[in-house]
């Protein structure tokens, strides 16, 4: 397979992810399920957005030209503004929206301490390596 076209496809999972974070986010909030809220709202918010950054870093890793396809801070960094920045337009769009649902600055920060320890994650895999393992297949075994 040529490698522009690994490129996008190593995105697709983070795609799909942010895909299902906007409409999970903005349905209305009594079309929310009952059982998402027993948990912390701010917990969810985390986990999901660790969740972006990490398919996003990941995705940056298997494109990158570094041929030991470690983690480097470049790659986080991007990763991370862009998560930022989407989850602040989603608070932004609830709190326009007239769907039952408010933006929230409380989210912002649950969604940046999810962003963050994205990092010590990745750093930590990168010392087991585990990138190694993970990206050394051959591109034509994909």
């Amino acid at each position: 397979m040529e490698r522009n076209k690994i490129e996008y496809i190593s995105f697709i999972p983070a795609f799909i992810w942010a895909g299902i974070i906007v409409f999970m986010s903005l349905l209305p909030g009594d079309k929310l399920p009952v059982n998402v809220l027993v948990v912390s709202d701010k917990i969810i918010h985390a986990l999901i957005y660790f969740g972006l950054t990490l398919l996003l870093s990941t995705g940056f890793i298997y494109t990158s030209s570094n041929v030991s396809k470690s983690f480097n801070n470049r790659e986080y960094l991007i990763s991370a503004l862009f998560s930022l920045v989407f989850g602040i337009l989603i608070e932004v769009a609830q709190e326009k929206m007239n769907i039952g649902r408010s933006g929230d600055w409380k989210d912002v920060i649950a969604n940046l301490f999810g962003i963050v320890i994205v990092y010590p994650f990745m750093k930590t895999m990168q010392s087991l390596d585990i990138f190694k393992k993970i990206f050394s297949r051959k591109i034509d075994e994909i």
